[in-house]
């Protein structure tokens, strides 16, 4: 009862979403509103304000792309915020009043999901209905996936094959039915099933989807590049980043940009042509807004002459630079999936796997289409592996510095490697915070509402 209960809320929650109103104008009454069509579920799917946004950006607020001003931090009411942002043990301080958006929100995306799945399990499929049936299944497989691999890059300790079975996962919920009690699976069970509902998926998918908002082919083979990759499996993450990039691989020429405007790259409604599936992380006013989230000055000063990423990316003069260079071209920052991480990916794996010429010519194409015409561009040049992969770590920090958590789980995989281990350091008040490489810390706490109301264990910081 709890789960129809919650399906009839769902639904009438679409009534703010544009692409559902036609559905919801043929409905007459409450008990009409119950899902049970094809349409049905992909208007629950298509609701983009839940299902393409409130991803988790805690480790935005954690990385070391941004800092904050004394007066900005002293002027911040919400304490988490500031625990957050200074790596405090106890984020939360032992609340238990409010929910946390970084945990509830991506819940709920999986309980659409989930709902959906079940849901067009009970429609018979046929030649009429069949490519629908097939793309809304794939659809939700894909953003349940999406947002344990989320939650997995916060929540859980990186990836690591020895430990996988031990370390603990995130609750993997399968079913819309809210009486059953969440539990942590491990490390690896979190990513087997990121594996298996991206792999379904991807076979289910269409090769173009009607939107940008709705998942395709491309979106669940670049997630599975992602998945692979932080899990140090590069030969699948090469095969399935250059599956994507033989079909989708689009570039824009910054030449082509203005630096003049408030935000220089084109938006998904624009068609921007780099953007395969798009979706955007919770915003925290103190950590998002351009007058208080002031860019690092080693990443900025880290653009070399000639390079537009400096100007197309960031407005202002030292220190007092912000960042405009959202993937969306608007002030949210960006979470989806695009081409030129893709490309980046796909030389870090050459790297990894000894093909450091083929990895140089990969990254060329996407430095070359950053590159300012009126200056010559030279390759970079690199001799082993360390020199390969610090370059490649330096280029993901200035192709992507606030897209999703990339930053962040850039970290917690190179701090691994002894030979790229990162201590991040951080000024507030006089007083200098640290984050060790490998620290417990770069695991966040589960909200204590949650370890309350499921009695699941709680990560030690």
């Amino acid at each position: 009862m709890k789960t129809l209960t919650l399906i009839l809320m769902i639904s009438l929650s679409l009534l703010s979403c544009k692409k559902q109103d036609e559905w919801l104008d043929k409905k007459s009454s409450k008990s009409d509103v119950v899902p049970s069509t094809l349409e049905d579920y992909q208007a629950i799917l298509d609701n983009t304000d839940i299902m393409n946004t409130y991803y988790p950006s805690l480790g935005v607020i954690g990385a070391d792309n941004y800092i904050i001003s004394d007066d900005s931090f002293n002027s911040i009411s919400d304490t988490k915020v500031k625990n957050m942002y200074s790596w405090t043990s106890d984020i939360y301080e032992g609340s238990t009043t409010t929910p946390i958006w970084e945990w509830s929100k991506p819940y709920q995306i999986v309980e659409y999901s989930n709902i959906a799945l079940e849901g067009v399990e009970k429609i018979n499929v046929n030649e009429v209905n069949r490519n629908k049936w097939n793309s809304l299944k794939g659809s939700a497989l894909f953003f349940r996936a999406f947002v344990f691999y989320n939650l997995a890059q916060l929540f859980c300790k990186p990836f690591e094959s020895e430990k996988a079975n031990s370390d603990l996962g995130i609750p993997i919920r399968l079913s819309s039915d809210v009486n059953i009690k969440s539990t942590r699976s491990t490390v690896r069970q979190t990513y087997d099933q990121i594996l298996k509902d991206l792999l379904v998926a991807e076979e289910l998918l269409p090769e173009i989807p009607s939107y940008k908002t709705r998942p395709s082919k491309s979106a669940a083979a670049g997630l599975l590049a992602k998945t692979y990759l932080v899990m140090g499996d590069y030969q699948n993450a090469l095969k399935y980043a250059e599956k994507v990039l033989a079909t989708n691989n689009t570039l824009i020429d910054y030449n082509t940009l203005s630096s003049s405007t408030t935000y220089s790259l084109p938006n998904f409604r624009t068609n921007n042509p780099e953007i395969i599936f798009y979706s955007t992380n919770t915003g925290y006013a103190v950590v998002s807004s351009r007058s208080t989230r002031i860019v690092s000055p080693d990443l900025f000063n880290s653009y070399t002459a000639g390079d537009l990423r400096k100007k197309i990316f960031y407005r202002g003069i030292l220190p007092n630079i912000s960042f405009t260079g959202n993937q969306n071209g608007s002030s949210s920052d960006f979470a989806g999936v695009a081409t030129n991480e893709l490309f980046l990916i796909k030389s870090e794996c050459l790297f990894r796997l000894g093909d450091l010429q083929s990895g140089i010519t990969v990254l060329d194409q996407l430095l070359k289409m950053r590159w300012d015409r009126n200056v010559a561009y030279k390759s970079p040049s690199v001799s082993n592996e360390e020199g390969a992969l610090k370059l490649i770590l330096s280029e993901r920090r200035k192709e992507l510095p606030f897209t999703s958590n990339t930053r962040w789980e850039d970290l917690r995989r190179f701090n691994k490697d002894p030979r790229f281990a990162t201590t991040l350091t951080k000024t507030v008040n006089g007083k200098i915070y640290s984050l060790p490489p490998n620290d417990p810390r770069y695991v966040y706490p589960i909200p204590p509402l949650e370890i309350l109301k499921s009695n699941i264990e709680q990560n030690i910081r």
